[in-house]
């Protein structure tokens, strides 16, 4: 009896943990959609200007949008 309750607890506590985290995940693909660019695409952007390569890229992809 007591194997089967702790077995029991722990597959709760293991469904619960599920559920948050799909919560989470769901919340920060609706946060991500409605705000637009997300902090992490923002932050790879800033990284990318930050590189000789990623500076060229940039350059020309901003002068082609001038256009």
């Amino acid at each position: 009896m007591e194997r089967f309750l702790s077995l029991l607890i722990f597959k709760i506590i293991l469904v619960l943990y599920i559920i948050f985290i799909a919560i989470r995940l769901v919340g920060t693909i609706l946060v991500e959609n409605i705000s637009g660019v997300s902090e992490n695409r923002r932050a790879n952007l800033e990284k990318l200007k930050q590189s000789p390569i990623g500076n060229a890229i940039m350059d020309l992809a901003q002068n082609s949008k001038r256009m």
